[in-house]
């Protein structure tokens, strides 16, 4: 590169190429990969920045931190149902909850017919329980499936409170029981959302997790707005209204959720360790 600019008759019609190149390979290094000069260049036009909240602002390292039955039922039944609907589901607190059973010596139930529903779950019926249909995964799930809610959702409010994401389990018409999963705010979060407000930038969260969940992580992070209880397509159509907002914005995300919204914003940016591979491919930069 250095020959070049240094026998190009015209050195400035190849300076802008070289810095961009230099530029690419130097944030390579750090373990930033951009997939191109032109994002590069999108990212100083960038007013706003879009975060997902799970394996993004926090770490990505789910654990079941309580558990609760109703019903009649047993904590152990409500861990066998769990663990055989998460057996099929690719979503990130799957891990968490099969990990927990597992190290609770729970053999999970035999499933058939799994069904994911994107947003909300998932269902199967039980093989061992008489066949009965059962469903795992938030409150719109239960809604959808006329399984009343009102009286869990007040014993699990608390533990919402405190940051932590719910996850119910029906058999039939009733919900057996319900498992809170916790996940630590990294530790880098809120010194990055200072450092991008003193740039002059916008932070937004946009998560799928309810609403106490969602304001408990963005105060501790700093984020001012925050949207929850979204469903893929409902945070495509909140990255469209940011765009006509402030012009050019920025997604950030790990989840095969994200990546309809990395697809629109100006540059979409993957979490690349922890994050999905259809994120990884649908996004402008990857973070190794």
């Amino acid at each position: 590169l250095i020959l070049l600019v240094i026998a190009c008759p015209c050195a400035l019609v190849i300076a802008t190429p070289v810095a961009i190149t230099s530029a690419l390979g130097g944030a390579s290094r750090r373990g930033v990969l951009i997939k191109g000069g032109k994002y590069l260049e999108e990212l100083k036009k960038v007013k706003a920045i879009a975060f997902d909240k799970t394996g993004t602002l926090t770490r990505g390292e789910p654990y079941v931190s309580d558990i609760i039955a109703f019903e009649g039922f047993t904590e152990k039944q409500v861990l066998e149902d769990a663990a055989g609907l998460e057996q099929f589901s690719s979503h990130p607190l799957s891990k968490s909850i099969l990990a927990f059973a597992k190290e609770k010596g729970i053999v999970p139930h035999d499933m058939s017919r799994y069904e994911n529903i994107p947003g909300k779950g998932g269902k199967a019926v039980c093989l061992v329980c008489d066949d009965v249909e059962h469903c795992v995964g938030n409150p719109k799930i239960m809604d959808a499936h006329d399984i009343p809610t009102k009286e869990v959702l007040q014993k699990t409010e608390p533990l919402e409170r405190e940051g932590k994401t719910i996850v119910l389990i029906s058999e039939g018409k009733q919900v057996m029981g319900a498992l809170a999963i916790a996940d630590k705010v990294r530790d880098e979060s809120k010194s990055v959302i200072g450092r991008l407000k003193d740039l002059g930038l916008t932070s937004v969260m946009l998560t799928g997790d309810n609403e106490h969940t969602a304001s408990a992580v963005s105060a501790r992070v700093g984020i001012n707005e925050s949207h929850a209880s979204l469903l893929p397509e409902q945070k495509v159509e909140k990255v469209r209204e940011l765009k006509e907002k402030y012009g050019s914005v920025a997604m950030v995300g790990d989840g095969v959720n994200d990546a309809p919204s990395l697809a629109l914003s100006n540059v979409g940016i993957a979490m690349g360790a922890q994050g999905s591979d259809v994120a990884i491919e649908t996004a402008d930069i990857a973070l190794m």
